[in-house]
């Protein structure tokens, strides 16, 4: 196989993953695709919990790999070290200079 050809998969292959990150989700797919139950998802879309789209005068509900991916990883639990450094943090520099800002890729607070 030539360099060309390999080339020209490779950026064939690109096209693909591109299309499949932006193709729609349905229900079902999007239910599949989070692990969880249709009846669980539809409970996140009724509290508007989770980002969706219904096009206008149409009962399906659609969804974005993308944007699905981001509400996943939107709220990151800190593992044991990172908490123990927050808590020496805040202990040496006490509430009033313990600076949040360096913890706040760890933790984001809902607030």
């Amino acid at each position: 196989m030539k360099n060309s050809e390999i080339i020209e998969r490779l950026e064939w292959i690109e096209k693909l993953v591109t299309l499949i990150n932006y193709y729609p989700l349905t229900l079902s797919e999007a239910a599949e695709y989070l692990g969880i139950s249709k009846a669980g998802l539809y409970q996140l879309v009724h509290k508007n919990k989770i980002p969706h789209y219904k096009p206008t005068g149409g009962k399906k509900l659609y969804f974005s790999k993308l944007e699905l991916n981001s509400w996943v990883f939107a709220r990151r639990i800190p593992i044991d070290k990172e908490m123990d450094e927050i808590a020496t943090e805040y202990v040496v520099f006490g509430k009033r200079n313990w600076r949040l800002e360096k913890f706040k890729g760890i933790y984001k607070s809902e607030t």
